[in-house]
């Protein structure tokens, strides 16, 4: 209240009832993160991701294999990590990331280029073509990473999230088929093979048999 007092038409002060409501504060306890425990949060929307990979070399050889598309390393102006050009029938992967960001890289790349050829080369896409785009190539290949220890999740969740605004329910359940069965694809065709398992050659109980009478001959 100002204190100032209010006066009506008549000149007289006016007079009434006035309901305050006072502020309650609830206490609550807070900690700094440097007080908790635990595993470390995730740091959603990184730029770039870091790390190495085990058998690196192995999953990067096999990967360029399965592409439809040749794919090269090389520099480009671009704010992108990679991209996939039909009209230059190739894949492009900038050189010097990390092994982390050039596997995951690839993968996105390659689903592009199994999914996402236009009939027409010259056609700009619409913006809803464009967002199922980018959203089915990220998926496959943050589960593609995923399956093989590749934690592409600071990046990955990011740029799904961003892609995914707009998006309609529908055209997502549409996208999870294709993205559970193209990265299975790729899961099974970049796998190792499993290790040869020597063979041992069995003796035959007859055989068995006759050596055990030619032992007992000799100490005759």
């Amino acid at each position: 209240m100002s204190g100032q007092t209010i006066c009506g038409p008549d000149g007289k002060p006016l007079t009434g009832k006035v309901k305050i409501s006072p502020n309650r504060f609830k206490i609550a306890h807070v900690f700094d993160l440097s007080q908790t425990e635990g595993r470390e949060l995730p740091q959603i929307g990184v730029s770039e991701l870091s790390g190495d990979v085990t058998d690196y070399t192995g999953i990067y050889d096999r990967l360029t294999a399965l592409s439809p598309l040749p794919v090269v390393q090389e520099d480009f102006k671009r704010s992108a990590k990679g991209y996939t050009s039909f009209i230059e029938n190739r894949i492009v992967v900038k050189p010097g990331m990390s092994q982390v960001q050039t596997i995951k890289t690839l993968v996105h790349e390659i689903a592009h280029a199994k999914l996402h050829q236009p009939e027409d080369l010259l056609a700009v896409p619409t913006p809803a073509e464009k967002r199922r785009k980018e959203v089915e190539a990220e998926s496959i290949a943050y589960v593609v990473c995923q399956h093989f220890g590749i934690d592409t999740t600071d990046y990955s969740l990011a740029f799904v999230a961003s892609w995914s605004k707009g998006t309609e329910l529908a055209e997502l359940k549409a996208s999870l088929n294709v993205i559970h069965s193209t990265a299975g694809e790729i899961i099974d065709t970049i796998s190792p093979p499993p290790p040869k398992l020597e063979r041992t050659q069995e003796q035959h109980p007859r055989q068995k048999g006759n050596r055990r009478a030619k032992k007992h001959e000799d100490r005759s």
